[in-house]
């Protein structure tokens, strides 16, 4: 008798193999009770979306998983995790045919739809679809609408299991939706834990929409508009639950939060250390809860990255130091410093001297790809603010 649990000792052997399919099919090829782990492990995550893949890799890859789905729609039920683009896919049709997929376990959707969606189109209809999933977790969407209406009847029946949002949505004729919009008022039945607007000018309006579907009223995380959004009356409160946020400008005043755990900075290469300035405006009864600052940089391709990241971890040094005295809880910062091209690779500790070692301090350098995930991934409230008590 084996020792171990079979399911145990398949994780076991599964996690030291790559993350690339043909590992894992060849895992699968070993023994016939090595098949269902490795396909939930395959198919568990799909990405029908890479800024770095050629539109013609895309089109192999989204012609080629629905041939396979077509064949085996027993996979489908692996599928936890999808992100999907427009631009991925051969034709409309080809969108609408992996909308349609009988999704039981899908939990993360992605879509991005870079094209203006018309309304009543057999996307939209799909789109729609996918978010009425009650599966459904985790949303990014990223979309251009043409009108308040449109956008409005978008989420008229979504899964009132989502509590992770991020919107990145442009509406073409941004006058006043049609009185009595698409149905009866929502009773915001949808309470989030994340909420993250980029470009959020367009659809400032919804938030206090008497459609609306989504309670604020819990926010753990908000990210991406910076105080400028607390202006409206709807998200006021979340003063006193939010736990996280995204620090956007150097005017951004915090006093009025009270549980503040994880600050994130968008450091502006012209004027890199403005942003750490609201630092000072968090209250001392709020200082005792912060526990996590995220630095992130862009670095141009027309500077020379040694050059600049030997001068501002200097300056950050400086000024870190002058800051973090006044906060007791603070146990970690991570710095992001984004270059055009990834060949410095360098780690920047050495350039923070005068920090208490205490602290951890994690320094990077990464490529573009990396500030577009800053920018647009959804971050998980319960790993993030989790990972601060470890």
């Amino acid at each position: 008798m084996n020792p171990l649990y079979i399911q145990e000792l398949l994780d076991r052997c599964i996690d030291f193999l790559d993350a690339s399919n043909p590992a894992l099919r060849a895992c699968s090829l070993v023994n016939r009770s090595w098949v269902h782990p490795a396909q939930a492990r395959i198919f568990s995550e799909i990405k029908l979306e890479d800024p770095r893949t050629s539109l013609e890799s895309l089109h192999i890859r989204v012609s080629g998983l629905l041939s396979l789905m077509d064949g085996s729609q027993h996979l489908i039920r692996y599928i936890s995790t999808l992100h999907m683009s427009n631009r991925a896919m051969p034709s409309p049709d080809h969108f609408v045919r992996i909308c349609s997929f009988p999704f039981i376990r899908l939990s993360s959707l992605k879509i991005w739809h870079l094209d203006r969606l018309a309304p009543d189109s057999e996307v939209s209809v799909a789109i729609q679809r996918m978010l009425a999933l009650p599966t459904l977790r985790s949303l990014h969407f990223a979309c251009r609408f043409t009108d308040r209406k449109h956008f409005l009847g978008m989420w008229a029946n979504c899964s009132s299991n989502i509590t992770d949002l991020a919107l990145s949505c442009r509406i073409e004729d941004d006058r006043a939706a049609p009185s009595g919009g698409p149905g009866p008022a929502a009773q915001r039945h949808i309470v989030l834990a994340s909420f993250q607007a980029n470009e959020i000018e367009d659809i400032l309006w919804w938030l206090e929409d008497p459609h609306c579907p989504f309670n604020f009223t819990r926010l753990r995380a908000l990210l991406g508009a910076g105080t400028e959004i607390l202006q409206h009356g709807i998200l006021a409160p979340v003063v006193k639950t939010v736990e996280v946020f995204d620090v956007t400008s150097k005017r951004s005043d915090l006093s009025a939060f009270t549980r503040l755990a994880v600050l994130q900075f968008r450091m502006p290469l012209w004027d890199p250390l403005s942003p750490l300035r609201a630092l000072s405006t968090i209250r001392p009864a709020g200082r005792v809860h912060l526990r996590t600052l995220r630095l992130v940089l862009v670095i141009s391709g027309w500077l020379d990255p040694a050059q600049v990241l030997s001068s501002l971890c200097s300056q950050l040094d400086r000024t870190l130091f002058a800051l973090i005295g006044q906060f007791s809880s603070l146990t970690t910062i991570y710095i992001n410093v984004v270059v055009p091209t990834p060949a410095v690779t360098q780690r920047a500790e050495q350039y923070f001297p005068s920090l208490d070692p205490q602290i951890s301090i994690s320094a990077r350098t990464s490529g573009i790809r990396g500030m577009s995930c800053f920018k647009s991934s959804l971050i998980s409230v319960r790993a993030l603010v989790s990972e601060q008590c470890v």
